[in-house]
């Protein structure tokens, strides 16, 4: 579900400095582009991922300072992929 995958980056994103593409599309098995496409979701949702051309990978922009809803939320979402009982 694209859901759980758009949370996991996010967590691995805060997690560690910097990941591939490739990396993550193996991790989630889907293509790299798939993983392009998530990660321009992830900024549209207002989260800064940043790529730098040469030294490869992502990575949150350093200055990025996490907002408390945005901990709620997530705890939601993951909350709701434990559990899928409760979802419609």
């Amino acid at each position: 579900m694209k859901v759980d995958r758009l949370v996991s980056i996010i967590l691995i994103l805060l997690d560690k400095k910097r990941i591939g593409a490739q990396e993550l599309a193996d991790m989630f098995e889907v293509s790299p582009g798939t993983i392009y496409r998530d990660i321009d979701a992830i900024n549209m949702a207002g989260i800064p991922v940043r790529s730098t051309p040469g030294v490869g990978g992502f990575e949150i922009m350093q200055e990025y300072k996490m907002d408390k809803k945005f901990f709620r939320l997530m705890t939601f979402l993951l909350f709701c992929w434990v559990f899928p009982v409760f979802q419609a």
